[in-house]
């Protein structure tokens, strides 16, 4: 999954890092499998996440969320395709800070689903979406869909 996560230029970056696929993660009591690779990124006081999480039900919600855009008190919400991918959008600002979580659909089966989750600090939500879009999605689904999990114990 390493190769998934680019450098941005002008962006320094702490190395890419994930959960083995034989890991276990405890998920309500139950033994279930949840993998999860990222790279942080800084420049400046700007900050920007990439997080690709495989596992049950990690999509789900924002699957079947419906197209639209919200706005209240300080937070805007975006619900739309992006090249093919159903993706949430979340900007939240303030007098102080602003934070944008992105969360892109990558498949969304019935046993495992993937996710793709960009989150950024002191970005305007254009900035944030532009450097997410710098990724390859498909490249990232690609390699969500690839992993192979062990049976539930």
């Amino acid at each position: 999954m390493f190769p998934c996560f680019i450098n941005l230029p002008g962006w320094e970056a702490e190395e890419a890092s994930g959960m083995d696929p034989d890991d276990w993660v405890i998920v309500a009591g139950e033994k279930r499998d949840l993998i999860i690779a990222t790279r942080d990124y800084e420049k400046g006081d700007k900050s920007f996440s990439a997080v690709i999480q495989v596992g049950p039900s990690v999509a789900a919600l924002y699957a079947e969320m419906e197209d639209g855009q919200f706005d209240s008190g300080g937070i805007h919400i975006t619900i739309q395709k992006i090249n093919g991918f159903k993706t949430y959008i979340d900007f939240k600002k303030d007098d102080e800070s602003s934070t944008c979580d992105i969360k892109v659909v990558l498949f969304a089966d019935k046993e495992f689903q993937g996710l793709l989750w960009f989150t950024s600090e002191g970005l305007t939500e254009k900035e944030a979406l532009d450097i997410a879009q710098k990724f390859d999605w498909g490249l990232m689904r690609n390699k969500a869909e690839s992993i192979k999990f062990s049976p539930f114990l």
